[in-house]
């Protein structure tokens, strides 16, 4: 019974560690880039990273969906070359929305690779 207790805690422990928590508000360490951080609400996206050196685009898609995960509206958005922040509001949510799912990432850069940290929001 103790082996199984620890194969499963270590089973578990693999997959949070490979997989990025849906939050609210999520980050990471990005080559290049510093700090990627996303943040999703039901009212406004942040998407920045620390730094910007090679004038990649930051990007945010927000997917609102009901309560049986039905997509009921979608936006993407991206900024201009060289920003390290990125926000704005959201110009319309659908009455029976439940959950939003933003995809914040950084990508188009001439010398590093995008990378992408994923959130989620109950509205």
């Amino acid at each position: 019974m103790k082996k199984l207790l620890i194969s499963f805690l270590t089973f578990v422990l693999l997959i949070t560690c490979r997989t990025q928590v849906l939050a609210g508000k999520t980050s990471k360490e990005v080559a290049g880039y510093g700090t990627l951080v996303g943040e999703t609400n039901k009212v406004y996206y942040v998407t920045s990273v620390t730094r910007n050196p090679d004038n990649a685009y930051l990007t945010i898609k927000g997917e609102i969906q009901d309560i049986n995960g039905r997509v009921l509206a979608s936006s993407s958005r991206q900024s201009s070359r060289g920003q390290t922040h990125f926000s704005g509001g959201w110009t319309s949510m659908p009455p029976n929305g439940y959950r939003i799912f933003g995809t914040h990432g950084v990508q188009g850069g001439s010398t590093y690779s995008a990378a992408a940290v994923y959130t989620s929001s109950r509205i």
